[in-house]
Parts: C-alpha cells; structure tokens; sequence
C-alpha cells in the first residue's frame, strides 16, 4: 500500500502538485515535524523509520519486532492525520493539505481552492481513487503554457500518469515492445501518441474528463481538466463507454503491463496575487471546529 501513489506533493511556493507514493509523502519534512514529540524507544530507530520509508525491505523492519512495531505506529499515526486531507467531501471545490514546520506550533491544514486549480476536481475520492496531500520540500515549477514558476504567477498544474482503457476508438493506438532483454519473452504496453489531436478527451467517469492542450517534448502531455457530464455518466450505466484511469497503483506483480502516459493537467486560470502571494485559507488547529481561518 506504501507504494502506491496515493499521495500528493504540493510544492509551497508555487502550488503546483504531483503525484507521489505515500511512502514518499510520508517521508517529507512536514511528517518528520509531526513526529517530533513521538516516543521512540531509540534514536536508532527514528533515524531507521525514515530510511525504511524509502526501502521497505531493510533487515531492521524485517527481524526486530519491537522496530516493526514502531514503525506501524508512526505509519498510522501519520495516515490519520493524512485522512483529513484531500477533496472535500462537502465541497468539491476545496482541497486541503497538511502542513507542519518547526514555523507552525501545530499541525495546520491549508485549503487550496478550485477557483485557482480547478484541477482539483479531478483528485476526489472514489471507491478506487483517494488523494492525500501535503506540502513538500521542494519548488515544483511548470516553464510551459503559462504555468506557475517560483516567485511569479501563472496558471498551476498537477502532474500525473493515465493508463487508457483500449477499448475506445480514440486515435490512441497501443503498441508492443520488449521490456528487458532482446530474447525476453516479457512484453509491456506502451501507447502511440502521434495521432493524439488537441481536443481529444480522456475520460475518467466521476472524476471528468481530461483534454489534450498539446505535447511536450518529452513526451508528456499537457491537458486541461473538465467536470463529467451527466450524457458521459450515463454511457457509463448502459455499458457504452469505458472509462480511462488515473495510474495510481503500482503492479507488484513483475510482469508486463501497460504503460502509464505521463499527463500534466494544468489549471484553467492563473492563480490570483494576494498580498503577494496565491489565495489559501489557512485553518488552525485539528478540534472538531474550525479554530481560525486567515487568508494569505
């Protein structure tokens, strides 16, 4: 489960997003704040948390009991609070992410909205999909179609990676190739992107639909995000339409399979300058009710 990208990055001086494992997220700098008043029985094994986040086999994980025990703790005590984040289930257009610093006597949440990102509807949960955000430790910056950039404004973006259906008759083609050796017998999808028009859509059922703006040199695929229509919900009940995916959990099972499309998704509108900076309502505190609300 660790593996799986069900975490999201928010860079904090851009607001631009990606999708991250929630190994990785809980790995940041913001979970380590929060687990600073943790009580570990060793300084070995806080320093060995960390390092097992990034590699889940080390041997201290897999022979010391009282070390595994520890971990599981830290884990979900990072995953509950992780658990008030993502799309609000009341307001679809509010996204929150956790934040915790040696700046913040207690751990915050910020509420990133859909005005500025409207790519947040794309992040709601399902009975498959979950998002769970925090802010990270790096700039993420997005230099293409007027995309946000550290110190400046401009338009956020979230990158992610699609895995089409196949079934539909969009230009989309799959195609076959070897994965390992010349003389492997294991073979992967990846997809044929050259007849991909501006305007395609992938469509995601619930989550809505994701355009095709252009394409990157690198091969990554910039889009624009649009809600479902109620026409597409219904294809989907009939069985006349399939919807596409957002690639989210990683195949363990070391075969072949299909080639994630990386996709950018980048948001309608540039994010609005207030008081030098983008629009977020900080909220105070974890009780039951919201204790403060500032606007930054």
């Amino acid at each position: 489960m660790l593996s799986d990208l069900h975490g999201v990055e928010v860079s904090p001086c851009t607001h631009n997003t990606q999708r991250v494992s929630l190994a990785y997220l809980l790995g940041l700098d913001c979970m380590a704040s929060l687990l600073s008043g943790f009580s570990w029985k060793s300084e070995q094994y806080k320093n060995e948390h960390f390092e097992t986040l990034k590699d889940h086999s080390r041997e201290l994980r897999q022979l010391n009991s009282e070390f595994r025990e520890q971990f599981e703790q830290a884990v979900m005590l990072c995953l509950k609070m992780l658990s008030k984040t993502g799309v609000d289930r009341k307001d679809n257009n509010a996204f929150t992410v956790f934040l915790s610093s040696a700046c913040t006597p207690k751990p915050e949440l910020a509420t990133l909205v859909a005005t500025e990102h409207n790519w947040i509807g794309l992040l709601k949960d399902t009975a498959t999909d979950c998002a769970m955000a925090a802010f990270g430790d790096q700039c993420l910056e997005f230099k293409h179609n007027g995309g946000a950039t550290c110190g400046g404004v401009g338009k956020s973006a979230f990158l992610t990676a699609l895995v089409p259906n196949g079934l539909s008759e969009s230009p989309l083609k799959a195609k076959i190739g070897s994965t390992d050796a010349p003389d492997s017998a294991t073979w992967a999808w990846s997809w044929d992107l050259e007849k991909l028009q501006v305007g395609e859509g992938f469509w995601l059922g619930e989550r809505g639909t994701l355009r095709v703006k252009g394409r990157l040199a690198s091969g990554v695929l910039v889009t624009e995000w649009q809600p479902s229509r109620l026409k597409s919900a219904v294809k989907l009940f009939v069985g006349k339409e399939y919807p596409h995916r957002e690639y989210a959990e990683i195949d363990q099972s070391g075969e072949g399979g299909v080639k994630p499309i990386p996709v950018v998704v980048i948001s309608d509108r540039a994010r609005v300058g207030r008081k030098g900076g983008s629009a977020f309502i900080r909220v105070v505190g974890w009780g039951k009710g919201v204790a403060k609300e500032e606007e930054k």
